[in-house]
């Protein structure tokens, strides 16, 4: 969870639309991967297969996350959708090891 919290939010500052937009490109381009945490990728990977599988584009998704509405999505609404029904349609694509490393909440 904390990697892909971090590769989404570099600033830590709460993860807005243009940082979750620009996630997506860059997990979208294979050449970064090999620079990428492989967990990061994994997630955004399945959050896309979600995003395809509910016919939602990355605003519907940050509007879904941003469960407080304020603009922008903290680790804590992150970890609620994942615990959530967006970690059913997650699990959904992955194994439960890989899913169990992609989202691991350290605290």
């Amino acid at each position: 969870m904390d990697s892909i919290v971090a590769f989404v939010d570099p600033n830590g500052d709460g993860i807005d639309l243009s940082e979750l937009e620009n996630a997506f490109k860059i997990v979208m381009m294979a050449s970064s991967h090999s620079k990428m945490d492989p967990a990061a990728v994994t997630a955004m990977k399945k959050l896309k297969g979600v995003m395809r599988k509910r016919k939602m584009g990355v605003n519907a998704l940050m509007n879904e996350l941003d469960a407080s509405g304020d603009g922008e999505v903290s680790r804590d609404e992150i970890a609620a959708w994942l615990g959530g029904k967006g970690m059913e349609e997650v699990s959904e694509r992955t194994s439960g090891n890989e899913m169990a490393t992609a989202t691991h909440i350290h605290y």
